[in-house]
């Protein structure tokens, strides 16, 4: 059956016990942040925030801003994951509206730790741009104009458990 002897231990205990470093300071944990959206170059602003938290905020050893998303995953994640990650991207404009750090400052982290028959818990350095927070904004504007347009295309998932709209979701035909 697999698994005999192992104590049932939750991701976060793993992690904190796992990774805590010399120098490093924790500053936030399930940080939640509210920011508008808006276009760098334009200064265009839409009409809906951009709403989420954040799963860890440390500062490193030279004083730098370190965001860091917590995950458990079946494999390894490849550098690809961690560097075209849009989650990465939204915590990258969120932490730098907020003032927290800015943009050439800020590190972004993974720490995911596998689920396999010997887990391991693996880091995945990367880092944003301003070119990525332009990509952002016109993603999220392109998202809004085809709900305001009434394009809808189902993605059931995890998600869906706690979604308001599941039930138009499944009756999509």
């Amino acid at each position: 059956m697999g698994g005999e002897g192992l104590e049932p231990v939750g991701r976060e205990k793993v992690l904190a016990t796992s990774w805590h470093e010399p120098g490093i300071e924790i500053v936030g944990v399930e940080q939640p942040f509210d920011v508008p959206l808006i276009d760098l170059d334009t200064g265009e602003v839409l009409d809906r925030a951009l709403v989420g938290t954040l799963d860890l905020i440390e500062r490193d050893a030279e004083g730098r801003i370190v965001v860091v998303d917590l995950k458990t995953s079946a494999r390894k994640y490849t550098d690809l994951q961690a560097d075209a990650s849009l989650q990465l991207s939204v915590y990258s404009y969120a932490t730098a509206m907020n003032g927290l750090a800015d943009q050439e400052d800020l590190r972004l982290r993974f720490d995911v730790l596998t689920k396999t028959k010997q887990p391991e818990l693996c880091r995945y350095w990367t880092q944003r741009d301003r070119a990525a927070n332009l990509r952002l904004f016109r993603l999220a504007a392109e998202v809004l104009h085809a709900i305001e347009a009434g394009v809808f295309h189902p993605n059931p998932g995890w998600q869906c458990k706690d979604c308001p709209f599941r039930s138009r979701c499944w009756a999509w035909r």
